[in-house]
This record gives C-alpha cells, structure tokens and sequence, in this order.
C-alpha cells in the first residue's frame, strides 16, 4: 500500500464531502456512494504511484473520475466497476444444515433419538436466521445513528467556518459554472481555458459556455482569474473581492476536480 502525503489526504476528503453533501441534496445515500469512491480514487491513485500518493497524482485521479456535479448526475452506482467489495451474507439466504442421518432401523431406542435430531435441526433453522437478522437489523440502525450523528458533525463545522454572504454565494454558484464550463470546453478543443473569456465567444454559439457578464472576469463584487500550467491537464480559477471587506472577506478557488476552496480549506 502507498504512502499518502497530508495534502493529498485533506484534498480527497473536501472532495468526498462536497459529493456526499450533493447526493444528501438529491436523496442519495450518501455514506454508500463517499464509500465507494474513497476505495475507487484510493486505488486508482495508488496503482498509478510506487511509493507516495501526492498531491498532483491525486488530482489527475480525480480529473479522470470527474467533478461532484458529474459524479452525482451520473448516477453513480453501488459499486464502481474494478472496485472490490468485501461480500455480505444476503439476509433472505439460509444458513445451510447439515440433514441428519436417518439411524439403522435394528435399534428401536434411537428413534427417540432421531426425532430429538430432527426437533434440534428445525429449532436451529428457525432460530440461526433469526438470530442474524436481528444482528443486521442493530448494524443498520447503529449506521443510521452514525450518519445522523455525522451529519449534524458537518452542520457545526460549516457553521464554524462562517456563514456566507450573498456575494460569496454567488461565487460560489459562479465557480461551479465555471468547472462545468472548463469540463465542456475541454471536452470541444481536447484543452482548458487559460483566461476566463475564452470560455465566451459573442460571434459562435458554440463556445458560449459561460454568460457575456461572467466573462468579463468582475461579477457580484468579485474579480475572477483563471490560470494553467499544463492546459491539458489542469488549470485553476480564483475569485478575490474586488474590495476587501466590503465586497466580500474570503477568497476562493476551484481547479479540474471541481472542488471549491475557501481561503484554502474545501467547502
């Protein structure tokens, strides 16, 4: 197993919460889908490394699997293809018993015996199921205590982090529109947007991915950026006050994973 760096670990974190608060949104179970995408990412991070997971290798893990918007909307399944899943006994299935050998007819005496046989066997198969379904039945209750409890753990600590202003929810809404944006331009041209009005062409329809205003880079209050070293692969987009403290007091950013960052910390 690979070593992972702190940085590569807070990053998937933000982006398995920011999935999980999505499919709580639409209804989706969404300890079963974080589960299933922390092993997939783990893996595939893992396989593409000798030693150390860091930061960059989990970030083009996450570009291939997609952003949280795309994650939910494709409704992902129970189980990621390739990904292994430790297998749970079916609660309908019954526990297999070995039948009793009928006794040689010479003895008359261990007929009682035989029907003390058969009595134990039903007892048991009557008993054994029941025994396990009660067991499943506290797991899946101590599970929904656990995300309940998670849940309201999350509630406080985004609480903690400060309460938005409308200015601020609106970059927020912007700088998804922008990562959805980025997503469709790259899958047109096979590259990223290294300005923000590259993603707005007035004279082709087509490569309007983004509104005439929020191409001009000043929207809500807020100055958008966008840069990239490697068009290819990544690129980043940052959204600052255009004064500070009366425009807005945070900073945020957003990259090819979809993951918005306020002041560096995952939202």
């Amino acid at each position: 197993m690979a070593e992972w760096t702190p940085e590569a670990r807070e990053y998937l974190e933000g982006y398995l919460a920011q999935v999980s608060a999505l499919a709580r949104q639409k209804g989706d179970d969404a300890d079963e889908i974080a589960a299933d995408l922390r092993v997939h990412i783990t893996c595939e991070a893992e396989k593409a490394v000798d030693a150390v997971v860091t930061l960059d290798d989990l970030r083009r893990t996450i570009a291939v699997v997609g952003t949280p918007e795309q994650v939910i909307d494709a409704g992902l399944p129970t189980a990621i293809p390739g990904t292994p899943r430790p297998s749970v006994a079916r609660e309908d299935a019954p526990t297999p018993l070995l039948s009793p050998m009928p006794p040689a007819p010479r003895a008359r005496s261990s007929v009682g015996c035989w029907i003390v046989g058969i009595v134990a066997a039903v007892l048991c198969a009557i008993a054994i199921p029941a025994i396990v379904i009660a067991g499943l039945l506290l797991v899946r209750a101590g599970k929904r205590a656990e995300s309940m409890y998670m849940y309201h753990v999350e509630s406080a600590v985004r609480f903690d982090r400060g309460v938005y202003t409308a200015n601020e929810k609106a970059v927020i809404d912007s700088l998804r529109t922008i990562a959805s944006a980025q997503t469709q331009y790259h899958a047109y041209t096979r590259s990223y947007a290294t300005t923000i009005g590259a993603l707005y062409a007035p004279d082709d329809l087509q490569m309007q991915f983004i509104d005439a205003e929020l191409a001009i880079g000043t929207k809500q209050g807020y100055v958008f950026s966008i840069t990239s070293t490697d068009p290819a692969a990544r690129w980043k987009c940052e959204a600052k006050p255009s004064v500070q403290s009366k425009d807005g007091a945070r900073a945020f950013t957003t990259d090819e994973t979809g993951v918005i960052f306020c002041d560096g910390r995952p939202i």
